[in-house]
């Protein structure tokens, strides 16, 4: 059991290592235009989509400013 519980968590931190690599490597090419058609692309759940993007951009050390003028035009300056 504790062989098997010691396998899970490293293998839960070995891809939460890999993911947090990609997105410091793909971050280098966000756009603001490019998040706003792709989100925009989903219609009325473009919203929670954005939310999860946002949230899951957080946790991989994506840069938040780039999100945050993404939101602001998607969803006008008060909501966005």
């Amino acid at each position: 059991m504790i062989g098997r519980k010691r396998l899970l968590r490293t293998g839960g931190l070995l891809l939460l290592i890999a993911a947090i690599l990609v997105a410091l490597w793909q971050g280098q090419s966000l756009d603001v235009a490019t998040i706003v058609q792709r989100v925009g692309e989903l219609g009325p759940l473009a919203w929670l989509a954005f939310m999860v993007l946002y949230a899951v951009a957080t946790v991989l050390f994506l840069p938040g400013s780039v999100l945050t003028l993404a939101g602001g035009s998607l969803f006008g300056p008060v909501l966005g």
